[in-house]
C-alpha cells in the first residue's frame, strides 16, 4: 500500500469515528478495526463486503460509506473517492465530511465542501426527522443519537435544562426504534442505562439490572455487541454457562472483544483446555486487547508448553505490550535452559 492509500485509509478512519461520535456510537473505529479483523479470520469478511456491495448498488449511502473504506483499505484510492461521491449524491453528510477531510473533490476548495457539509447535515436531519415522523425505525434510532449527543455538549457547556431536554426527546426516539425493531437503538439505550456517572457512583448490579433488559433485547434481534455486554452481566452474577452462549452468539457476529472474554471464561475451566488454547491465540491474531500475546503466554505457562509460552511472550515483547519483558524474564529464570544462547 503506497503513502497516499495509508494517508487515504488514516483519514477515512479518522473521519469516520468523528461522524460515528457524534451520532453517539463511541469506540467505533477501534471495533471496527478489529471486527474486520475478526470476521476475516473466521473467513466469513468476503460475505459481509459482499452485502455491502449489493446494498450500495440499491442505492444505499451508509453501504456506500463502507464500500469506501473497503476500497481504501485494499489499495485503491481512486474506488474510494467514488464511492464517497456516491454517498455524497445520496444526501449522505458523512461522506461530505469525509470529503472535506479527505481533498477527494478537485472541483472545489475546503471551505465550500465545509459548507456543503453543513448544508447537507442540517438537510439529513431535517429528512430523518421526516422519516421518523411516519414511522422509519433506522430514522428514530439517528434522531435519537443526534439528540444524546447533542445533551452531551450541552451538559458540558453547563446548560443542565437543555441537556435534560434533548436527553429525554433523545430517549424518547430510541424507543420509538426500539418499537419498530431496531436492535442498534436497544443497544444504545442498553449503554446510556449502564453508564455510570462520577456524581451518582453505585453498584455494578444495579447498572446491570437497569442495561440488561435492553442489551437482551438488541441480542435477540442480532446485534453482537450486546450479546457480549449480557455475557459480561451473566459472568458477573457466576452464571458462566450462559456467559459462554452469549459470547459465542457475540464472537459469530464480529465482536471481536468477546474472543478475549470467551478466552478468559474458557482458561477458568480445565476441561475447555483447547477451547480456551484456541480462543487465546484468536484473540492474540486479531490483537484486541493490549496484553493479548501476553495472556497467551501466562495461559501456555500454566499449562506447561513453556515453548509456546515463550514464543507467545517475545511476539509481545516485539509488540510492545505492557508487562511482556517482565513475563518474558521471570519465564527465564524459572526455566534458564529456555534462555537463548548468548
Amino acid at each position: 500500500m503506497d503513502g497516499e492509500t495509508q494517508n487515504l485509509v488514516a483519514e477515512l478512519t479518522r473521519a469516520l469515528e468523528t461522524w460515528h461520535l457524534s451520532e453517539g456510537d463511541h469506540g467505533w473505529t477501534a471495533r471496527t478495526h478489529f471486527m474486520v479483523r475478526l470476521l476475516k479470520a473466521d473467513g466469513s469478511w468476503d460475505e459481509v463486503v459482499h452485502d455491502w456491495e449489493v446494498a450500495d448498488r440499491d442505492g444505499d449511502s451508509e453501504a456506500a460509506l463502507w464500500c469506501a473504506w473497503v476500497h481504501a483499505e485494499r489499495g485503491d484510492p481512486a474506488g474510494a473517492r467514488e464511492a464517497l461521491e456516491r454517498a455524497a449524491r445520496r444526501g449522505e453528510p458523512a461522506a461530505w465530511w469525509l470529503l472535506y477531510t479527505t481533498h477527494a473533490r478537485a472541483d472545489a476548495n475546503r471551505t465550500e465542501l465545509r459548507s456543503a457539509y453543513e448544508q447537507a447535515r442540517t438537510e439529513h436531519r431535517r429528512a430523518l426527522e421526516a422519516a421518523d415522523s411516519v414511522g422509519d425505525a433506522k430514522a428514530a434510532r439517528r434522531v435519537g443519537a443526534y439528540l444524546l449527543a447533542e445533551a452531551v455538549i450541552a451538559r458540558q457547556t453547563g446548560d443542565q435544562a437543555l441537556a435534560e431536554r434533548q436527553t429525554e426527546q433523545g430517549v424518547a426516539a430510541l424507543r420509538r426504534a426500539v418499537d419498530r425493531g431496531s436492535a442498534e437503538a436497544a443497544a444504545l439505550l442498553g449503554d446510556r442505562a449502564a453508564e455510570e456517572f462520577p456524581q451518582h457512583p453505585e453498584p455494578d448490579e444495579d447498572r446491570h439490572q437497569r442495561a440488561q433488559p435492553w442489551y437482551q433485547l438488541a441480542d435477540e434481534r442480532g446485534h453482537g455487541r450486546s450479546a457480549w455486554h449480557c455475557g459480561l452481566i451473566l459472568a458477573a452474577r457466576g452464571d458462566t454457562v450462559e456467559a459462554e452462549a452469549a459470547y459465542r452468539r457475540a464472537r459469530a457476529r464480529g465482536d471481536a472483544q468477546a474472543v478475549s472474554s470467551l478466552a478468559a471464561l474458557l482458561a477458568r475451566r480445565p476441561s475447555d483446555s483447547a477451547g480456551a488454547e484456541a480462543a487465546h491465540r484468536l484473540a492474540a491474531d486479531i490483537g484486541y486487547a493490549p496484553d493479548a500475546h501476553t495472556e497467551l503466554g501466562a495461559y501456555l505457562r500454566e499449562r506447561g508448553d513453556l515453548t509456546g509460552a515463550e514464543g507467545a511472550f517475545r511476539r509481545a515483547v516485539e509488540r510492545s505490550e505492557p508487562n511482556a519483558a517482565t513475563q518474558l524474564r521471570y519465564l527465564y529464570r524459572q526455566h534458564p535452559h529456555l534462555r537463548p544462547k548468548s
